[in-house]
């Protein structure tokens, strides 16, 4: 998709942003910047002023499974 991206009343749009890759503990905000008829905006998207958060699995993290040692189905 190319941007600037242009939508209308008549043909809306929906985006979906995918995180992938993160390391750690990250909160970000999505800031978008729009034109309706002349007049220009910023929308930042941000969960209520928290940000949104995204965070990876610590490598060393332990990892449990249930075992069925018994050998019932």
């Amino acid at each position: 998709m190319d941007f600037p991206f242009t939508v209308s009343s008549g043909d809306p749009e929906q985006f979906t942003f995918n995180v992938e890759h993160v390391r750690g503990d990250v909160r970000f905000a999505i800031v978008l910047t729009w034109v309706s008829d002349g007049e220009t905006g910023t929308t930042r998207l941000d969960d209520g002023g928290n940000g949104d958060r995204s965070m990876s699995r610590p490598d060393d993290l332990p990892q449990y499974r249930q075992v069925d040692l018994l050998g019932a189905d």
